[in-house]
């Protein structure tokens, strides 16, 4: 993805995943590698069909703007 929109910094908030299910979900919760795999995939498919069926953007507006801007600045921050 960094490679193909020329955004290379795009991708590095995903490298923080990389370390969350090596270290907390395969390490100290003791799940199977594959089954932490098999977790990524699935929600890497359900977010390809809710920006498919247009979901996602139905899913934003459910929420008033202030919580939107508060939720925005707390994923900045996190």
């Amino acid at each position: 993805m960094g490679l193909y929109a020329n955004r290379p910094f795009a991708i590095a908030p995903y490298m923080g995943e990389n370390a969350f299910i090596a270290f907390t979900v395969v390490k100290a919760l003791g799940y199977s590698w594959q089954a932490a795999l098999a977790a990524v995939f699935l929600a890497g498919v359900l977010f390809l069909l809710l920006t498919l069926f247009r979901l996602r953007q139905r899913l934003v507006r459910l929420f008033p703007v202030p919580c939107g801007i508060a939720l925005q600045w707390g994923l900045v921050y996190f």
